[in-house]
């Protein structure tokens, strides 16, 4: 059994920590492994996650007992050196990532935090990207790129976690949208003209999970005549939580705005919506493109009539819900749940049970 050595830019309760490293690590049965995650810094106005000092002290320790160094989504100047001994020590490296990062920037340079990219890239043995575009930008940096999609946990995200929320009586048809509201408000905002529309010659309600609290979110959809919209709370819900605010969606949607950063992102609120059997409407941006097939296991969008027809045609047309949900529900089960992905992963870095 390898012993592996875990690095991630995020929190152990991250999503992107707890999908990609926690939950396949756990199925895999990988013993003996540490795992680092970064912590929350404010430099000035901003919250970032940085590995602490006296942590890169225990990594230069572990990674001379570790058999492979797992990199996930970081690479400051620190990363690239822990890379650069453990490459020296002649250890394995894999680097994970599931965002678009290599494209952010700060005052026009590369965001310090994603500075080292490329070259972590060039020396890790193997690159899992999470999307297709970040599988287009990595492969020309390391041709030992491969995709790895983020996994669904079907044990909370399930169909039966519905129950009566899917099953009660309403009067309105409930369109729903998760995810941290104030960071995607301009992607929330692609949906106030749809809602409009819709407003008009049906009866729904809009539901929000979650805009924590958000008053520019709730200042954007103030004017929003003959729709009842639920904020969600004010707080983060624990992930097992989720499953039971999304209980009363009738149809999940996932707008996008079309940015470089956009397109890299994994398709996760759609497929964990698809895993509950709840029919998704999601832009033609993203990892949702390729997941979606229109019409068939959900429906892709890009204008405003697109976004109206898509969601009529799931108002109007019960049956075809029903089998639009279906669909999404045996997509998941066959290629995103974590027994899928973390086999694959084990299969390629060769550890666990794969």
């Amino acid at each position: 059994m390898k012993r592996v050595l875990f690095i991630c830019e995020n929190e152990s309760g991250n999503q992107s920590t707890k999908h990609r490293v926690i939950d396949v690590a756990g199925f895999l049965g990988i013993a003996g492994h540490r795992l680092y995650c970064g912590r929350p810094v404010t430099i000035g106005r901003s919250r970032v996650m940085l590995i602490s000092f006296p942590d890169y002290c225990r990594i230069v320790r572990d990674v001379r007992t570790a058999d492979l160094l797992f990199v996930q989504r970081t690479s400051t100047i620190g990363i690239l050196l822990v890379c650069l001994y453990a490459r020296l020590l002649r250890k394995e490296i894999v680097f994970d990532v599931d965002d678009a990062v290599f494209t952010k920037r700060v005052w026009g340079v590369k965001n310090p935090l994603y500075a080292c990219f490329d070259s972590v890239a060039r020396l890790a043995d193997w690159v899992l990207a999470g999307s297709h575009y970040i599988m287009e930008h990595a492969v020309r940096l390391n041709e030992r790129t491969l995709l790895v999609p983020t996994a669904v946990n079907t044990a909370i995200f399930d169909a039966g976690a519905r129950g009566a929320g899917a099953a009660g009586s309403k009067r309105e048809f409930v369109v729903g949208w998760l995810g941290a509201g104030e960071i995607h408000l301009p992607s929330l905002l692609l949906l106030r003209e749809p809602l409009r529309a819709l407003a008009k010659k049906h009866g729904i309600a809009f539901k929000i999970v979650s805009s924590l609290g958000s008053r520019r979110i709730r200042e954007a959809f103030a004017d929003l005549a003959g729709i009842a919209i639920d904020y969600g709370p004010d707080a983060w819900l624990p992930l097992e939580e989720i499953p039971r605010a999304m209980a009363d969606f009738d149809v999940s949607v996932m707008p996008l705005v079309d940015t470089p950063y956009a397109r890299g992102k994994c398709a996760l609120k759609a497929l964990e919506s698809m895993a509950m059997r709840i029919p998704v409407v999601a832009s033609r941006v993203g990892e949702g493109a390729h997941v979606i097939r229109h019409g068939e296991n959900g429906y892709l969008a890009g204008s405003t009539d697109e976004w109206v027809e898509c969601i009529e045609a799931l108002i109007a047309d019960e049956p075809k819900r029903r089998r639009i949900a279906d669909n999404g529900y045996e997509t998941v089960a066959r290629d995103y749940t974590i027994s899928v992905v973390a086999k694959r992963v084990g299969e390629i870095l060769k550890i666990g049970g794969a």
